[in-house]
């Protein structure tokens, strides 16, 4: 073996040592190919697992949004007959309210018929016993002057 430097600082090798060191550098990259090919199969199977995983992810997502759009359709229905129930109780609502108003509006009527009608008879009772106390005052007078005459007359008598 003959052993020299060059003028680059590399020792010189022999073609026998130079063609093993490229086997054994040769053989280093075969292992570390192999190597490579059994890492990138174990990353594709770990890849593929993973696309699996987020595929049945997505396929759950969408089957809650199926549910939900359900539930959000099984609830429109209920709305809608939440609000015809309150439509119909309204409308009930406003028929009692009319007729206690018509209600209210016919006992004022009642109401002022009667006030009339005392009015009424409280006036004819009040004329009545106008008369009847001017006729009463007229006598009253009348008994006075009477009695009056009567003094004077006895006394004049006298």
């Amino acid at each position: 073996m003959a052993e020299g430097r060059e003028s680059d600082g590399m020792p010189r090798l022999n073609l026998d040592e130079r063609v093993a060191s490229l086997e054994r550098g040769a053989g280093d990259h075969a292992g570390a190919v192999a190597e490579l090919r059994g890492d990138v199969r174990e990353l594709r199977g770990e890849v593929h697992n993973l696309r699996e995983q987020m595929e049945r992810r997505f396929e759950m997502v969408d089957a809650r949004f199926v549910a939900v759009d359900a539930r959000f359709m099984a609830i429109d229905p209920r709305f809608v007959a939440i609000d015809a129930r309150f439509d119909a109780l309204n409308q009930q609502l406003e028929r009692r309210f009319e007729m206690v108003d018509a209600r209210f509006i016919a006992l004022d009527e009642k109401i002022d018929r009667l006030f009339h009608g005392l009015d009424t008879k409280v006036t004819a009772l009040g004329a009545r016993l106008d008369t009847k106390i001017d006729h009463h005052f007229t006598w009253l007078v009348g008994v006075q002057v009477a009695a009056l005459a009567a003094f004077v007359g006895a006394l004049l008598g006298r």
